[in-house]
């Protein structure tokens, strides 16, 4: 049929670009950019990890350094290096190892310029050797912070999977044309920028038509890319990558370009993003490579990432388009293609036809498209719906369903087509509520379904939920600790406040929560001390981790924290409390961090378990993990995602 949607061109990059000094005496904008400034500074350790972790990243640049240190020696000629972003310094060291003279360490973010100092000091590096600037690399002045024009440029630590969006081409544009000699090197010495086209649609869940959620992938800057394959939520390449963007480090860019890159299609589908990687030229025919496993890299782009997920510190990265476009095998398209020294945009031409329209609304959570992925999950909570469903129906009595929380109302659905006779979907975000209004309807369900955009805490009987109450709770609004988004908190308004009935049923009816004390320490990376920056792994909250991507050693065993009750029948209250617990060690090490998973006890069939590899529902541990706490053998966590 003919296309419901023409694209209008608009340039989704800013109009105006600001320098740090206007950002920050701007009247509009120099609150907002000094709170995000203080923000970012805060986490920039827990990403300095990240590179520290990625092995094949740092032995590839590091190589690169002392190829090219070997080279200006061999030349007769005294290796000066500025290391641009310097994070760690493990470079810097690297290259002094390697003969340098001297190596300037510039880094803009305060923990990690305290960080890189104390690196170069445990490594017995002084200051005749290496400086430490914390200063952003603009601002670098000759003499007064650099005392010699340099002659080789480090600037592994302004790149990301978007390229330009640290900086690179500001940072390398001052430093050559003010701080270098003639002929400085650049490593790497130039860099290009893959795209591959994709589709990534939320599809059927469970036998649920979710697809209202695709007007909603819109994000301003990239993202990391989304798992490959063909299931829901999942990323599928349509057709091969090409370079769209390659730069010369050498000689940066001094403006913005556009262009358009036409994109071969050998697959069916509907195009509404796509995939972005790098491929870095590090000198001597070396290359770096991003690409992820399925589009011919070897996915290694980060070994040992820590919780960052897939992909480690410099992922393959996804940009969402302005709408879906279908497209069929052996087809052509143009890309058009953007940018303005500090980001690069992609979009259809205008004039496209689309299917569908993405609406720029930032602040959707991006965690409603993760939820999508995770068949398993589903698939256990629509069969302890439908359990607890017919068995509430076989008693004689109607079933009203809750869904608090509701996110896209699956559980409201599930619950409906399950044979319950109403069902409320409550959810507070507007956005997401709106999306759960309109999947209702693409699935026929809007007489039994009715979705309420309030906060489940101020749910009335009589107006939000009928007059009766509900008699069955289903719910999924736990964080990786379980109670952290005030799960019971909630449960406790509600019954207070008679939307729940005394005796209600829940979906899920309990959860055990349990911990286990880990070494997470980082002791050396490319053979140099990195033991200090182990202190900036302290958080005053919980991190959401996936410990088979996050180097650790199991140090005690499971102990159960606690056990809360959802459901109505039961005595127990999921009240606050505080306890001692004593962990039984089973093996040496700096216990510095608590593992914390819990069990989801759906009904009495049906459990789902956070926990890390080598655990069991109930706490129990996998016969390799018992096998290392008896000393009997190492342990390697298995490669499914816990």
């Amino acid at each position: 049929g003919a296309p419901l949607h023409r694209v209008r061109d608009g340039n989704p990059l800013p109009a105006r670009l600001l320098t740090p000094f206007q950002a920050e005496n701007d009247h509009d904008l120099k609150d907002v950019y000094s709170f995000c400034s203080i923000q970012t500074d805060v986490r920039q350790p827990h990403h300095l990890l990240r590179r520290v972790h990625d092995g094949r990243r740092l032995r590839a640049m590091a190589a690169a350094v002392e190829r090219a240190v070997g080279e200006a020696e061999a030349a007769g000629v005294d290796c000066r290096v500025l290391d641009l972003g310097a994070g760690a310094g493990l470079l810097s060291l690297a290259a002094l190892g390697a003969g340098a003279r001297h190596a300037l360490l510039c880094e803009r973010w305060l923990y990690n310029a305290a960080a890189c100092k104390e690196v170069l000091l445990a490594n017995g590096c002084d200051d005749e050797q290496a400086a430490v600037v914390y200063k952003r690399p603009t601002d670098l002045a000759l003499l007064r912070d650099v005392p010699a024009p340099v002659n080789l440029v480090v600037c592994d630590g302004l790149l990301d999977p978007g390229l330009l969006t640290s900086g690179l081409v500001p940072a390398l544009r001052h430093s050559l044309a003010q701080l270098c000699t003639h002929n400085a090197r650049v490593v790497p010495h130039a860099a290009a920028l893959w795209v591959q086209p994709g589709e990534c649609l939320a599809g059927p869940v469970e036998g649920f038509d979710l697809s209202p959620m695709d007007a909603l992938r819109h994000w301003p800057l990239h993202q990391p890319a989304p798992p490959a394959g063909e299931g829901p939520g999942m990323l599928r390449a349509l057709g091969p990558a090409r370079a769209a963007l390659h730069l010369d480090l050498q000689q940066p860019p001094e403006a913005g370009d556009e262009w358009q890159l036409d994109l071969a299609f050998d697959r069916d589908g509907t195009w509404n993003c796509v995939r972005t990687w790098l491929v870095l030229h590090l000198g001597g025919g070396h290359e770096l490579s991003t690409a992820p496993a399925d589009a011919g890299g070897d996915g290694a782009a980060c070994e040992g990432g820590e919780e960052w997920g897939d992909g480690g510190s410099l992922p393959p990265a996804v940009q969402w388009l302005a709408g879906g476009m279908r497209v069929r095998a052996g087809e052509t398209h143009p890309l058009q293609c953007r940018h303005n020294t500090v980001r690069v945009a992609f979009g259809h031409p205008e004039g496209s036809p689309l299917d569908f329209l993405t609406r720029p609304l930032a602040a959707f959570p991006p965690e409603s498209f993760a939820l999508l992925r995770d068949a398993g999950r589903a698939a256990a909570y629509y069969g302890a719906i439908e359990r607890s469903v017919a068995s509430m129906a076989a008693g004689g009595g109607e079933v009203h369903a809750l869904d608090a929380g509701c996110g896209t109302g699956l559980l409201a659905m599930m619950a409906a087509r399950a044979g319950a006779t109403t069902a409320v979907a409550s959810e507070l975000h507007d956005a997401l509520a709106d999306v759960a209004r309109r999947c209702v309807a693409a699935n026929g369900l809007g007489g039994r379904v009715s979705v309420v955009n309030r906060d489940c805490f101020l749910l009335e009987r009589g107006r939000d939920v009928r007059r009766g109450g509900c008699n069955l709770l289903v719910m999924d609004l736990f964080d990786a600790q379980l109670v952290g988004d005030g799960c019971m908190q909630a449960l406790e308004a509600m019954r207070k406040a008679g939307a729940l009935v005394p005796g209600h049923r829940s979906v899920p009816a309990a959860a055990t929560v349990w911990v286990m004390g880990v070494e997470a320490y980082t002791g050396e990376a490319l053979g140099r001390d990195v033991g200090c920056v182990n202190k900036h792994r302290w958080d005053r909250s919980a991190r959401r981790v996936q410990l088979r991507r996050c180097p650790h050693r199991a140090l005690t065993r499971p102990r159960r924290l606690f056990e809360l009750s959802f459901d109505g029948r039961s005595a127990k209250k999921g009240r606050s409390r505080e306890a001692v617990l004593r962990l039984e060690a089973t093996q040496s090490g700096y216990l510095n961090a608590v593992a914390v998973w819990f069990d989801l006890h759906l009904d009495a069939e049906a459990t789902l378990s956070t926990g890390p590899p080598g655990t069991l529902p109930g706490g129990r541990l996998s016969p390799a993990l018992e096998r290392l706490h008896a000393g009997l053998a190492a342990f390697r966590p298995p490669q499914a995602d816990a």
